[in-house]
């Protein structure tokens, strides 16, 4: 989806501040289109849910059962979604019984902090989860909820909180707005700062401080970073042209790691492989027993197998990149060397919907002895679960006729592989016909 978005955002701080490179590859490779992940899209659903939630009277658990739509993809919400969102949602609450004025998704800047420098001439905002400021004691608190349950993301020295903190130390401009004090006879009520608190809010990722970790700052430190490690770094990066890179674990968010395209970090992942295969020759490696290699891994020290792990990390996004962006093109009809399309494992459903099977089962299941609670709760257990309950046997006989396998989607495997070649796409396929995403069925 189409958007305007920012060129140094701070959802790409950190990444732009360790890689100066990825900021001119970044535009280069921007269409200006907004494209969206199953996870991106999951995490919006969370964040309309959560405001719908603080503002609208609404709990979470409201919305389990319900299909929404978010980015063009559909979720059902179930109970972990919502019980994800909730700790969320009760932290904002918690602020507000505190007397915080709380304020969700508000765009903010921190160029502010930089009235006495000169203009750089690249766009810098983002959009702040949750801004909550507590006139009595001058407290601003900057809550990002992280919906992920891959990597945990800490709030220490975050430099996308940090950027969030900086945008909204706005004393005459947001606070005063959220505060409702814009009226001239408030003009001269004091709008104190005293302390600032970055808060990372992840409650599906495992971390040893739970899924609320928090971080204090005085307001000065906040405008300090502000104004050097931020300001000094969209600098360098733009003076840099692309040429200063620098694979981290930032790379999983870089465009150039999704499409396959940046040489540092393909040098980088080389380089690693052969650290990996501890100098070995390739082929020697392919040929080894795991065992063996078991075994020879086991002879670095701790220090060196975090050390690798850690880079192993950096490459993933490279990798992933290979293999979606071969998947695409073999899907397209390209000829992937020694690959081919087939078709992922089968998975039992049935044939016809639930309120369309459901009466055909009644036909004939109970007259065999088989009460209804071993097929049916509240909706049809999936076939698997009626076998578990039936046997195998009565499940052959009475049960499996009414079953289909579907595959789940395509993967690229080896030619080796058993699984037969898909031949062809279909039309919708060929003429990258994509179908509309149903409309949201209710207002928030």
């Amino acid at each position: 989806m189409s958007k305007t978005h920012s060129q140094f955002s701070a959802s790409s701080a950190a990444r732009l501040l360790t890689c100066p490179a990825s900021f001119k590859i970044a535009a280069d490779l921007d269409t200006g289109v907004r494209t969206s992940t199953t996870f991106a899209a999951e995490g919006t659903l969370a964040h309309a849910i959560s405001e719908a939630a603080v503002f609208a009277g609404r709990k979470p658990a409201d919305f389990v059962g319900q299909t929404r739509a978010a980015d063009g993809y559909e979720f059902t919400v179930d109970e972990d979604f919502a019980e994800a969102v909730s700790v969320y949602v009760d932290f904002v609450q918690g602020l507000r019984a505190l007397g915080y004025v709380v304020a969700l998704e508000n765009k903010v800047s921190p160029t502010l902090q930089w009235p006495d420098k000169d203009a750089l001439g690249v766009d810098l905002f983002g959009t702040a989860d949750c801004v909550a400021y507590q006139p009595d004691t001058g407290h601003l608190v900057i809550a990002d909820l992280k919906f992920g349950r891959g990597v945990a993301v800490e709030v220490v020295d975050n430099p996308q909180l940090l950027y969030y903190a900086a945008g909204a130390m706005d004393p005459d401009g947001l606070i005063r707005r959220m505060l409702g004090w814009t009226s001239p006879a408030d003009q001269s009520r004091p709008v104190p700062l005293n302390a600032v608190q970055l808060v990372v809010i992840q409650p599906r990722a495992a971390h040893p401080l739970g899924p609320i970790r928090a971080k204090d700052y005085a307001p000065d430190e906040v405008r300090e970073w502000a104004r050097t490690a931020l300001y000094d770094g969209v600098k360098t990066a733009l003076a840099d042209n692309g040429q200063t890179f620098k694979p981290s674990k930032h790379c999983f968010f870089c465009p150039a790691a999704r499409n396959a395209s940046c040489q540092a970090l393909i040098q980088h992942t080389k380089d690693t492989a052969r650290r990996a295969f501890l100098n070995e020759p390739i082929e020697n490696v392919a040929a080894a027993d795991p065992a063996q290699i078991t075994a020879k891994v086991g002879t670095l020290t701790d220090a060196e197998l975090a050390d690798l792990r850690d880079e192993i990390e950096i490459t993933r996004p490279l990798f992933d990149a290979v293999q979606r962006v071969a998947q695409e093109r073999a899907e397209q009809g390209k000829t992937i060397k020694g690959w081919k399309l087939v078709a992922k494992r089968g998975v039992r459903a049935w044939a016809d919907t639930d309120d369309k099977m459901l009466p055909q089962l009644d036909q004939f299941l109970p007259a065999s002895g088989i009460a209804a609670d071993s097929y049916s709760s509240r909706t049809l257990l999936s076939p698997a679960q009626v076998e578990r309950k039936l046997g195998k046997k009565k499940y052959d006989q009475l049960v499996k006729p009414h079953v289909v396998k579907r595959s789940s989607g395509k993967t690229l495997a080896p030619e080796g592989d058993p699984r037969a070649r898909i031949a062809g796409r279909t039309a919708v396929e060929a003429f990258g016909i994509k179908p509309k995403p149903p409309a949201d069925p209710d207002d928030w």
